[in-house]
């Protein structure tokens, strides 16, 4: 049997798993409730837990473990062609080589996952053959079924044992006895849209077939009245909806709020026909966004896409469903060639807080340089993500101020996606940085990419996407080369890191010998796709 089908078959037999489905037809929101459903009804009582920060803490090397046994693993380790040991290298190659957290959003990790969790459910089916205990587990969230209260010392027992044999950990502030009605608990945000999606549809199709004939236009005009809409009232009372199953702690709810919304947007279709824009289904489900009452002083209130907006700033883990959300609204904006939200959410951004700060920063921007000072790099990765969507640029004196925190603070740390940022930002405001100033810059970004070791640490160290992306930059901006060549012949650097043909003339003359085949293959790799101008990001 292939590994692969090694892992369908595991997955297909881990029958308590709800999250093996990946979202796959027919195994929607709905089907997968009732599978867990299935799997929990009859008992009397239910206990509920999960893992603490488990993508975060994970050791990879207990993916190893888990097939192997600990001792044997331990072993193995650097058998290379073990599966197991391929695996883990998988997980590590996507994080610069750390054993310790899973990197999220990557379809790899969810069936690495899925796989290595297909066994511990293996494991305490094992262990409950002889109980009525029965389990549903959706990724880490477990929820246990049982009959008699001496079983639930069982169930903590068993669990206890397992997180401990695979360095994984109980979340204790998770960790209940519940309820049958709350596991059932289930948002009704699902399908809130739908009645007005086809309202507006049976608007289109009154509006597109409309003729000559007064009896069927008469007709229309009655469907057309009993399909009225007012989208702006629809907005405001999903989100008094979404804001109560935040308040009662829905599962899930703050996230589904945006994709409902998300798909919403997504559907409504272009009137191509329309005379006027305001006439347009897509303008009217835009512009309500962003509408307030026309009969009170429109800066002293909020629009529902600001409300929206609110709810990332109060979890953080919402920005990038946010962010998601305006890529459909800019989608559809340009269907129509009329930027209105994009617009007005720059606006509202930009001005955010100005009026009470001294330094003249917009709340986010002050919250960006916070969360870069403190090494939170997935927040202030989604504001760097939200200000590039919307085309906001940081001050002058705000990016002196940030390169002076990357240069001279040794408490705080910088990944690439975090620099790649400001590198763009650098490049896009071309010749309104002072000469001083891109200097500054430059010296930041040069001993970023010093090495103890040129060339053989060239594309397998730290910062190593940031150096692909400046030396692309090198060879296809000529404005960036242009700042870069002064730097260099300023500060007399015996290195040019970021000149794209001295650095590839200094790798092949300095390394002859000293690398192994496969340094060698991964260097050769991104030279090859330089060579090329292949670009890796897109702002």
């Amino acid at each position: 049997m292939s590994k692969k089908e090694e892992i369908i078959a595991a997955l297909m037999l881990d029958k308590e798993s709800t999250s093996r489905y990946f979202g796959y037809s027919p195994y929607d929101f709905n089907v997968s409730k009732a599978i867990e459903d299935k799997l929990l009804i009859g008992h009397s009582y239910y206990f509920k837990t999960d893992f603490s920060n488990f993508y975060h803490s994970f050791y990879t090397h207990a993916i190893s473990w888990i097939f192997m046994g600990k001792e044997d693993a331990k072993v193995r380790r650097n058998d290379q062609d073990d599966y197991a040991n391929l695996l883990d290298h998988a997980i590590r190659s996507q994080q610069d080589g750390e054993t310790h957290g899973l990197p999220t959003g990557s379809l790899l990790t969810r069936i690495i996952v899925e796989y290595f969790m297909s066994r511990i459910d293996k494991e305490l089916r094992t262990k409950f053959l002889d109980t009525s205990i029965t389990f549903n587990r959706y990724v880490d969230d477990i929820v246990f079924g049982y009959d008699h209260p001496q079983e639930l010392y069982v169930i903590k027992k068993v669990i206890s044992e397992v997180a401990q044999n695979y360095g994984i950990y109980l979340n204790d502030k998770k960790v209940m006895s519940t309820t049958y009605n709350k596991i059932r608990k289930n948002s009704q945000l699902i399908g809130y849209f739908d009645t007005l999606s086809k309202n507006i549809k049976s608007c289109q199709l009154a509006r597109n077939v409309k003729g000559t004939d007064t009896k069927t236009n008469h007709l229309l005009n009655i469907l057309m009245q009993g399909a009225k809409f007012n989208v702006k009232n629809a907005y405001n009372s999903f989100y008094i909806k979404v804001n109560q199953e935040i308040l009662d702690q829905v599962k899930g709810s703050g996230k589904l709020a945006f994709r409902v919304l998300m798909f919403f947007i997504q559907s409504v279709k272009n009137d191509k026909e329309s005379k006027n824009i305001t006439d347009n289904s897509i303008y009217k489900v835009l512009h309500a966004l962003i509408e307030k009452n026309t009969k009170v002083s429109e800066k002293i209130q909020s629009s529902f896409i600001e409300r929206m907006l609110q709810l990332t700033f109060s979890d953080t883990k919402l920005i990038l469903p946010f962010i998601q959300l305006l890529d459909v609204i800019q989608e559809k904006e340009n269907e129509i060639n009329n930027g209105i939200v994009t617009a007005y959410l720059k606006c509202v951004i930009d001005q955010m807080g100005k009026e009470n700060l001294a330094s003249h920063e917009s709340t986010l921007v002050n919250k960006l340089y916070f969360d870069l000072k403190n090494n939170y790099h997935q927040e202030a990765y989604s504001i760097m993500l939200l200000f590039t969507k919307l085309n906001i640029n940081l001050s002058e004196k705000m990016n002196v101020k940030i390169v002076t925190l990357i240069t001279d603070s040794n408490d705080v740390t910088f990944d690439d996606f975090t620099l790649l940022f400001f590198l763009h930002n650098f490049v896009k405001s071309e010749k309104k940085i002072y000469l001083n100033d891109r200097f500054e810059f430059l010296n930041m970004i040069q001993k970023l990419l010093m090495t103890e070791d040129f060339g053989k640490e060239c594309f397998v160290s730290a910062h190593w996407l940031l150096r692909y992306e400046v030396l692309f930059l090198y060879k296809t901006d000529s404005f960036f080369a242009s700042c870069v060549d002064d730097y260099y012949k300023a500060e007399k650097c015996p290195n040019e890191d970021m000149s794209f043909e001295f650095f590839k003339a200094h790798y092949q003359l300095s390394n002859r010998g000293k690398l192994s085949d496969k340094e060698k293959k991964v260097n050769n790799f991104y030279f090859k796709l330089l060579d090329n101008n292949v670009n890796f990001t897109s702002f």
